[in-house]
């Protein structure tokens, strides 16, 4: 229980630290449960155009606990979630203004394991 309420206010601490502008582009690295990009979606305006990609390795189980988050928090048409691997993108070098990697420890960990 302590850990999971010092680990949503770090993410609280760091959302409200950032400034997203309109346009940007975002990238979240092994997403789990959504809760950080989540928040950072929620901060922007409803005609923002950010493009927020969340990737979450393909070795997971399921994304079922993102979406869940997504669809309550109103959220899930503002981010594509994509499964693939998170140690080989195939975005290109300085395609995002924003990335985040608060989750992906876990998710190359989980995935390690599997390959």
């Amino acid at each position: 229980m302590r850990n999971a309420y010092l680990r949503n206010r770090l993410f609280k601490e760091f959302v409200d630290s950032i400034d997203v502008q309109d346009s940007q582009s975002i990238l979240d690295l092994g997403s789990n449960d959504g809760f950080l990009i989540i928040q950072i979606a929620n901060k922007l305006s409803v005609s923002s155009r950010t493009l927020i990609i969340a990737v979450e390795d393909k070795n997971q189980f399921s994304n079922k606990d993102f979406h869940t988050n997504a669809v309550n928090n109103r959220v899930k048409y503002r981010i594509n979630l994509v499964n693939g691997d998170i140690r080989n993108l195939p975005y290109s070098d300085k395609s995002f203004d924003t990335i985040t990697a608060a989750n992906s420890l876990n998710s190359f960990l989980s995935s390690y394991k599997k390959i």
